[in-house]
């Protein structure tokens, strides 16, 4: 006779598991099935499992069918990444407080038209203004190059250089952008 399953995240991660291995053997997905007999199930019993009754997939399910290892290197590592990806937004964001237009974010980060736009929005800041920003004035572009002077030498990288260049001058950074892009091109000709 059937018993309640005695451990109920046991069985939620049993009927994950089992859904996963229907799923690649219905879909016959190389890369799915390659997964699932790297876990252990060969084309036989996916076959098997595919055809279950409901009730026999839900009895299954309260049965110990798998083994659970925790790899504590793998998730330090995704814990890292996703706290740099956590960062990586917090400067995106302030960026785009700071007066950062799409374009610049585009060219450093990738940011497309579409997530910028929603990123604004969070923020509560109104449309971005359309066409090229305002050259700088000499007064604005004195405060511009005393920040880059009196600055630190290295930046983790350009995203950091050009917060600090944002809140040491208090200038939109696509004004910045768009005056030291200019500069450099034409030092370079």
């Amino acid at each position: 006779m059937y018993k309640e399953p005695r451990n109920n995240n046991r069985t939620e991660l049993n009927a994950c598991l089992l859904r996963r291995a229907i799923e690649a053997y219905n879909s016959n997905d190389p890369n799915q099935l390659a997964e699932m007999q790297a876990m252990g199930f060969d084309t036989a019993l996916l076959e098997r499992i595919s055809q279950t009754t409901s009730e026999v997939f839900t009895q299954i399910c309260s049965f110990d069918i798998i083994e659970v290892r925790l790899d504590p290197r793998r998730v330090e590592l995704l814990c890292e990444f996703a706290e740099r990806e956590k960062d990586a937004r917090k400067l995106i964001n302030r960026l785009i407080e700071l007066g950062a237009s799409q374009s610049m974010l585009h060219e450093l980060v990738g940011l497309d038209p579409r997530e910028y736009r929603n990123r604004r929005k969070m923020l509560g800041l109104p449309a971005a203004a359309q066409g090229r920003p305002a050259d700088l004035t000499d007064e604005q572009a004195d405060r511009l190059y005393h920040a880059l002077r009196h600055g630190p030498e290295d930046f983790p990288g350009p995203l950091e250089r050009y917060r600090y260049l944002g809140e040491e001058t208090g200038l939109p950074l696509a004004q910045i952008w768009t005056h030291l892009r200019m500069n450099e091109e034409e030092d370079e000709s």
